[in-house]
């Protein structure tokens, strides 16, 4: 197996963790009630959600959806993006960036 297929080998196996539901047990759940099992579903409530919700998750002592991104679904990459991510916005980019690599190979 040569380096280029190993790294698409790595990055499906990323890629189908990072899709994937985490058990219920691991689910995140917002402030504002919504629950979420895997990236897709923290694109689609950051899309949706209020400043006051997202700010009740990130802010200067914590980043609620950065911890459970490395530590839940293991994807610390996304997680430092997100870290950086002060805004919704940014936020939104931070995951679907990652989702649309996902989904690209």
């Amino acid at each position: 197996m040569n380096l280029f297929s190993k790294f698409v080998s790595m990055s499906i196996k990323k890629g189908k963790k990072t899709m994937a539901d985490v058990s219920p047990e691991c689910f995140f759940w917002c402030s504002d009630g919504i629950i979420l099992k895997n990236l897709k579903e923290l694109s689609g409530a950051l899309k949706k959600m209020n400043k006051e919700t997202f700010q009740n998750h990130v802010n200067e002592e914590k980043n609620d959806f950065a911890n459970w991104v490395e530590d839940v679904l293991g994807d610390p990459e996304t997680a430092s993006k997100l870290r950086k991510a002060k805004t919704k916005t940014t936020a939104l980019k931070s995951v679907n960036s990652q989702l649309k690599n996902c989904y690209s190979i």
